[in-house]
């Protein structure tokens, strides 16, 4: 078996559900690959086809001699770009952790323009950003994805919103999202409460550069979860 989960990762693990019966598995940046290793052991997923997905030559040649002589029937390799590969088949989980927000858009952006020239094609995306939340949001809304559950996850000093979103192919009745991810911040803890007021001085630096989108409305959503709930 692969080495042992850290939180971080065994919540996005516990988020794959083997019920819905997803043609293919793609996690995307990689890295030590453990996230993939355990979903392509998990007898619940071996009707899946399981990807590893990294652009660095020396994450996938030591994920390869790694795997060499384990029995990973449906894993699969690939040294390539997350953004440009073409996705094939119709049922698809794509997991994004571990780099910036940037990132995570620029990959989606790929991923969708090639699930949307399939008809009947199904599309789940959990992510865990590094940074960037409120565009990673922002960005999901705007090409119709559903937030369908989101959680906040505290591991050794640093914090992270993982988000589970579903495109089903149809523009979907949409209400007006939260960027800021009100729904994290009902139950309220001083991890919270410090880490939005970090992010809410992160984007009084942003307003600084005039050319830096929405550091003002982020600040205001921030500052307005602050208020809300850290008099409670």
């Amino acid at each position: 078996m692969p080495p042992k989960l850290d939180k971080r990762l065994r919540h996005l693990y516990e988020w794959v559900d083997p019920i819905n019966q997803y043609d293919h598995i793609w996690d995307l940046c990689c890295d030590h690959g453990y996230l993939g290793l355990h979903l392509a052991k998990n007898p619940q997923l071996m009707h899946s086809q399981v990807h590893l997905v990294d652009c660095v030559p020396a994450i996938m040649d030591r994920l390869v001699k790694q795997c060499s002589k384990s029995d990973y029937g449906n894993l699969h390799f690939h040294l390539d770009n997350a953004a440009t590969m073409p996705y094939e088949g119709l049922s698809h989980l794509v997991i994004i952790a571990g780099v910036g927000g940037d990132t995570v858009e620029t990959i989606l952006t790929g991923i969708l323009t090639a699930i949307k020239r399939k008809k009947g094609a199904t599309l789940h995306v959990l992510l865990s950003p590094n940074t960037n939340t409120y565009s990673v949001r922002q960005f999901c809304w705007n090409n119709s994805l559903e937030l369908h559950d989101e959680l906040f996850i505290s591991e050794k000093g640093r914090h992270y919103e993982h988000m589970f979103f579903k495109w089903g192919g149809c523009q979907p009745i949409l209400k007006k999202e939260c960027f800021a991810g009100k729904g994290l911040w009902q139950v309220f803890t001083p991890a919270k409460q410090r880490y939005i007021e970090k992010l809410v001085k992160h984007y009084e630096r942003c307003q600084k550069n005039t050319s830096h989108p929405y550091a003002l409305k982020a600040k205001q959503a921030y500052s307005e979860i602050l208020e809300s709930y850290s008099c409670l």
